[in-house]
């Protein structure tokens, strides 16, 4: 849908995109895949360029409420991952480490 504008935006940074990643992620733990997929079907007809992070948290917010009042399913059970636990400490260190290097950017930018 905004793939090429999107990802234009981050064509020399790929750490940046790594932290966007993290950004989004930790600003839309709180929504169902329902929400945010009716979320990302309104972009097209709200949003002629990608949506800001407030923007989409907001169509989320937006969705949640409309989802309410439906009979829609909120919430779509997703199947268990099995990995060893290698894997998963692998994966935990990697978020780790995007996290902490999220702090310290945003530590610099205040400073």
């Amino acid at each position: 849908m905004y793939g090429h504008i999107w990802k234009s935006q981050f064509s020399n940074q790929k750490q940046n995109v790594e932290v966007v990643k993290a950004e989004w992620g930790m600003a839309l733990n709180r929504f169902t895949p329902v929400q945010i997929g009716k979320a990302i079907e309104r972009c097209i007809g709200v949003y002629d360029l990608p949506p800001t992070l407030p923007q989409f948290v907001n169509l989320c917010k937006t969705e949640t409420r409309s989802l309410r009042h439906s009979s829609q399913q909120l919430y779509i059970p997703l199947p268990c991952s099995k990995m060893d636990k290698q894997e998963a400490r692998s994966r935990l260190q990697t978020i780790m480490a995007t996290l902490k290097n999220t702090n310290k950017q945003n530590r610099s930018v205040k400073n």
